[in-house]
């Protein structure tokens, strides 16, 4: 239920088990990733035998797409684990059985009420780690785009309604104000590290993978294939669910490549569009830096993001900002240099 007191009995009933799950291996946060198929964190994606976020729904999930009022119980379970949108499913994926998206993903698609949405962004923003919601804000469904795209509809729309799927949302004005400035305080909000949202959004980095071995995984990107397919109104050539298709297939096989190299690119511009839009609103974080003196793109690069992984597309947003560090011997630049030679010798 999503009335007051249920709302206060699941507090009650959650905190209880919050508590004893603390005394466990996976702690809290096994509990909150906890699927209704798989009851390990560590098996979240699995589902009889493949890594697909399909029908393994977890509490935030529930919430996200089931409760009228998501604000009300996403406190509950956020703060035992405010890393959540961390770590869940980030990656481009398609839905093979029901409608189970990203639970930020589910805020858009299925909140009817546009004081609802509002509130419960804001939650997210008050209990997730800046690491986290800059993650979020990546998540990438084929379907719906990135949750950033979403995001700016609400917080940026000129129009009376805007449109989400299958609905649209009358727009209020107090409200909307009132986004407005959370999101102001979000982008001048600093973590224990001083770092900013724009430190991790420009950090952010796809995963890069090349073993296409898995079924699961030849099965997501195959499956989006097939719906690029319709769109330009060819017919898709290969069977999804016949394992032939997949193994010793190279036209599949080279596409589904292509398909992932484009989609991680298009990532990689999406980081540099994010990172435009929060200078825009708040010119000031140029000059930000964290408590290692490290602005944004010096902090890209101390943690390994390479001039292949999308350290082009924000190398020129700020002067400055690829000026060599005071304890840093080399430049920004020359390190990208030197972490990608390291990467091409092991």
């Amino acid at each position: 239920g999503n009335e007051d007191e249920d709302i206060e009995r699941l507090r009650r009933v959650s905190t209880i088990l919050f508590k004893a799950a603390e005394m466990t291996k996976e702690g809290a946060r096994g509990l909150v990733t906890a699927s209704e198929i798989n009851t390990g964190a560590d098996n979240y994606f699995e589902w009889r035998g493949y890594p697909l976020n399909s029908e393994a729904t977890t509490v935030l999930h529930v919430v996200t797409q089931n409760y009228k009022h998501p604000e009300d119980a996403l406190p509950i379970f956020l703060k035992w684990w405010p890393d959540a949108l961390k770590h869940l499913d980030v990656q481009a994926h398609i839905q093979w059985h029901g409608e189970s998206y990203h639970p930020f993903h589910n805020l858009f698609r299925y909140c009817d009420i546009y004081e609802s949405l509002v509130k419960s962004i804001e939650v997210l923003m008050e209990y997730s780690t800046v690491e986290a919601f800059a993650t979020g804000l990546l998540c990438d469904n084929v379907k719906d785009g990135y949750v950033f795209d979403s995001l700016i509809k609400v917080v940026d729309s000129l129009h009376v309604t805007i449109e989400f799927g299958y609905h649209s949302l009358e727009v209020n004005e107090t409200m909307k104000y009132r986004l407005a400035k959370s999101v102001s305080a979000l982008l001048q909000k600093r973590d224990a590290d001083g770092r900013t949202l724009l430190h991790y959004i420009t950090a952010y980095n796809i995963v890069q993978t090349n073993n296409l071995d898995e079924p699961g995984k030849m099965m997501l990107i195959s499956g989006s294939l097939r719906e690029k397919y319709n769109e330009e109104g060819r017919t898709f050539p290969f069977n999804l669910f016949s394992w032939d298709s997949f193994n010793g297939d190279e036209t599949l096989g080279n596409e589904m490549f292509i398909w992932e190299k484009n989609r991680r690119r298009q990532t990689q511009e999406k980081v540099g569009e994010i990172a435009r839009w929060i200078l825009k609103k708040e010119p000031t974080l140029a000059e930000s830096v964290d408590n290692e003196g490290l602005n944004p793109f010096q902090y890209a690069v101390s943690v390994g993001k390479k001039w292949s992984e999308g350290l082009d597309v924000v190398a020129g947003l700020v002067p400055g900002w690829t000026q060599a560090h005071g304890k840093v011997g080399l430049s920004p630049f020359a390190i990208a240099g030197y972490a990608y030679y390291m990467y091409a010798i092991l």
